[in-house]
C-alpha cells in the first residue's frame, strides 16, 4: 500500500475514533488508529495468497531471487505492496532470509561470536532490543544504555570522547571519571592527548580504542557501545567489548560484512 494510501487510512479511523469517543484528542486517536492498522498488517501476514506469491517469484531471475534471500528488507503493511515491487520489501515465508543476525553459518568468525555475545548480553538486561531498520538496534532504556563518540577538538586537533544518552542520572559519576559538561553538543566529553591532524581519525579513533586509561573511563560510565563509521573501528570496538552503532542508534553493519573485511584484511 503506497505512503498516502496508508496515511489516508489511518487519519479516516482516527477520526472515526474521535466521533465514537473512544479517543480524547487527535495524537491519541492517530496511536490508536496505527496501532489497529499495524495489528491487522500482521495478521494478513499470515493470510497471504501464497499462490500469487509463488508466480511473482517464478517471474523474477535467479540471481535476483538469490540477492533478495542474502539481504533483509523492509517488510511492508499489506501483501499487495509487496506483490508490485518484491526487490525492495521482503515478505516472510516468502523471500525473508532466515539467518538471524549473528547467525552466519560456516563463515562465522570470533568477531560474529563475540558481537552475538554483546548483543545477547545487553538484550538479557533490558538495554538494547532488535529492531529498526536492517536489523539494528534500538536502546530500550537510555538511562543505563550510554553510548560514546569521538571527535577532534576544532580548537587544538586533539580527540575528544564524548558520551551520550540520557546522562542525566550518571552525572556523578562521569564528573568522578573526569568528563566534563559541554553545553554546545549537549554531552559529556573527555580530553585525550591523541592528534587527529597527525593520525588521521580512523587512526586516532582506534588508538584511543587500545588506550587502557580510556576504556577504563569508559566502562567506569556504563558505555555499551562506540560510535562507529566504518568496519575497521566496529571490529575494534566488539574486541574491546564495545556494540558498535551508527548515529541513529543502529547497527553500524551485520556481523557478515564485519567477517568479511576481517577475512579480506588477514589475506592483505
Amino acid at each position: 500500500m503506497p505512503a498516502g494510501k496508508i496515511h489516508k487510512k489511518v487519519m479516516k479511523l482516527a477520526q472515526k475514533l474521535l466521533r465514537t469517543g473512544k479517543a480524547r484528542t487527535l495524537r491519541s486517536a492517530v496511536r490508536k488508529a496505527w496501532r489497529e492498522v499495524k495489528a491487522k498488517a500482521r495478521e494478513s501476514r499470515k493470510s497471504y495468497d501464497r499462490k500469487r506469491a509463488q508466480e511473482v517469484m517464478r517471474k523474477r531471475s535467479k540471481r535476483a531471487v538469490t540477492l533478495d534471500k542474502k539481504k533483509r528488507a523492509r517488510t511492508p503493511l499489506d501483501f499487495e505492496t509487496w506483490a508490485r515491487r518484491p526487490g525492495r520489501y521482503d515478505w516472510p515465508g516468502v523471500d525473508m532470509p532466515e539467518t538471524k543476525l549473528g547467525t552466519i553459518g560456516k563463515r562465522a568468525t570470533s568477531i560474529d561470536k563475540r558481537l552475538e555475545k554483546l548483543i545477547k548480553s545487553a538484550e538479557k538486561k533490558g538495554l538494547v532490543k532488535r529492531g529498526g531498520r536492517r536489523g539494528g538496534l534500538l536502546f530500550v532504556n537510555r538511562k543505563k544504555a550510554l553510548y560514546a563518540s569521538m571527535t577532534p577538538n576544532p580548537s587544538t586537533g586533539k580527540l575528544l570522547i564524548f558520551v551520550f544518552g540520557d546522562t542525566y542520572g550518571h552525572r556523578e559519576k562521569l564528573k568522578r571519571a573526569g568528563f566534563k559538561w559541554n553545553w554546545f553538543e549537549h554531552g559529556w566529553y573527555l580530553a585525550t592527548n591523541i592528534d587527529v591532524e597527525r593520525l588521521g581519525r580512523t587512526s586516532a579513533t582506534k588508538e584511543a580504542l587500545e588506550n587502557e586509561h580510556v576504556l577504563k573511563k569508559l566502562r567506569e560510565v556504563g558505555v555499551i557501545a562506540i560510535q562507529a563509521n566504518n568496519p575497521e573501528i566496529a571490529i575494534e570496538a566488539v574486541r574491546k567489548g564495545f556494540i558498535p552503532i551508527t548515529p541513529k542508534h543502529g547497527l553500524i553493519c551485520p556481523p557478515e560484512a564485519l567477517a568479511d573485511y576481517e577475512k579480506k584484511r588477514r589475506k592483505r
